[in-house]
């Protein structure tokens, strides 16, 4: 039966020879790895390690011979000039990183940068005392603000809704026209289904100026075109950006324009 070509048989005199090549030091202080072996015998890398283990040969480990098939030198790479300090900024001196050839970036436990919003008596101080918003803390943190609302329903801590947050000291000053979420008139049971259909309708986009609401910052609302609240007709309806419908509103004051629910 006819053999492949990496299937082979070795002559004796080859796996003396292999036995030789693979224990054998170079001059260049280097070994000979299996891989490289294998191909100038034409054969399986296998082949080479079976025969090696038959001759009672102890194969070097992975990290001895980490580049694969190469001829390669075991690892002994020595520290190359003083300890830099940790870029955490806290000074201490890194270790050396053998495997990797390099000094570590970071000393032992100092890669993560420490979040002071997992502690629970400074999240309770910065958030119920100081009233500080969870954008804020999350911003000071370098982090998400679901990262902190975790850990904020891990404590128990209450989150406060949008109007109370607007009380708080670190808030800026409230805009006139917001009338604290409340409408003067009741909307429909089914206001919200109506309003996303009519956007649906106007395929997402500014009846006046043409807008997307797929552009960054572009947000419709739905626009009672006879200013009837209470006239849902869909052809009373329709979708406005959100400084159109400022302007629609403009004659009679902004002060009595309100602003309808946004997608």
């Amino acid at each position: 039966m006819p053999k492949g070509e990496h299937n082979r048989k070795l002559s004796p005199a080859q796996i003396d020879e292999i036995v030789r090549r693979y224990t054998t030091r170079l001059p260049d202080g280097t070994w000979e790895g299996v891989d490289a072996i294998a191909k100038d015998f034409s054969v399986a890398r296998g082949t080479i390690q079976r025969w090696l283990g038959l001759r009672g040969v102890q194969l070097r480990s992975a990290r001895e011979a980490h580049s694969a098939g190469k001829r390669c030198k075991p690892v002994k790479n020595l520290p190359q000039g003083d300890a830099p300090p940790c870029k955490c900024g806290c000074d201490q001196a890194v270790a050396w990183n053998q495997r990797m050839n390099r000094w570590n970036r970071y000393a032992t436990g100092h890669y993560r940068r420490p979040a002071p919003y997992k502690d629970e008596a400074w999240l309770r101080a910065e958030y119920v005392t100081k009233r500080r918003s969870v954008s804020d803390i999350a911003a000071n943190c370098s982090v998400g603000k679901s990262s902190v609302q975790r850990y904020m329903r891990r404590y128990d801590i209450e989150i406060r809704d949008a109007s109370e947050a607007h009380l708080g000291l670190q808030a800026g000053p409230l805009n006139p026209n917001w009338k604290g979420g409340i409408a003067k008139w009741p909307y429909a049971p089914d206001w919200q289904s109506l309003a996303r259909r009519i956007r649906y309708r106007d395929n997402w986009t500014c009846q006046d100026c043409q807008e997307r609401r797929s552009n960054w910052g572009i947000y419709l609302h739905v626009h009672h075109i006879d200013e009837d609240k209470f006239n849902n007709d869909p052809a009373n309806l329709i979708s406005l950006c959100a400084k159109c419908h400022r302007v629609r509103h403009g004659a009679r004051g902004l002060g009595e324009a309100v602003v309808e629910s946004v997608a």
